[in-house]
């Protein structure tokens, strides 16, 4: 458990130092989730994202975790880096849930800064939630963060012997996360 619990850190550490170096990538998912939610804002109207912020944050959360997790693959296997992870003594399941760790906490702080901006960018003022809501959504955002990430994960991980894995991350992430999608898109609504 020690061993496990030992190279689950050591996993998070570095990835999140590389995520660290190129924090360009962290401006352009914010980038790209603030354009999805002005896309939202623009095809069902001011009243609609504000009743259901939840589903809209929901949305961002979906689109954005492609583009995460198919990167985060893409830098360590063009780097070399997944081949001298693997050949390292790093406990695999560590190792998997490092990954699923780090790249959910990159997800979240993406949502977290881009809701707030979005809001900022339409209506001049910050989208915020409500006070007794808060905790409940920061909860359903950690969740929902986690569980696609873990899903993410191990989609890319399948797609990656391919040469269009671009086209099957897609392809495989998206059917596969729609019971997810339904279930907290669900528990945002209520």
């Amino acid at each position: 458990m020690l061993g496990l619990m030992r190279s689950t850190g050591r996993t998070v550490s570095w990835e999140l130092r590389q995520e660290a170096k190129h924090p360009g990538s962290i401006l352009f998912f914010l980038s790209f989730a603030i354009t999805l939610n002005i896309i939202y804002y623009y095809a069902f109207g001011r009243r609609a994202l504000e009743e259901h912020s939840g589903g809209g944050l929901i949305l961002s959360l979906f689109f954005v975790s492609v583009v995460i997790l198919s990167r985060g693959h893409s830098r360590d296997r063009e780097g070399g880096a997944l081949k001298v992870l693997l050949a390292s003594p790093v406990d695999r399941i560590g190792m998997y849930l490092g990954r699923v760790l780090s790249r959910s906490s990159v997800l979240l702080v993406v949502l977290l800064i881009s809701w707030p901006v979005t809001g900022l960018l339409i209506t001049g003022r910050p989208l915020v939630f409500e006070g007794d809501v808060l905790f409940q959504i920061l909860l359903l955002m950690i969740l929902s963060c986690l569980g696609l990430s873990s899903l993410g994960t191990m989609v890319v991980v399948l797609a990656s012997g391919n040469r269009f894995r671009e086209m099957i991350v897609p392809v495989l992430f998206f059917p596969a996360a729609l019971p997810l999608f339904m279930v907290i898109s669900g528990a945002f609504s209520e």
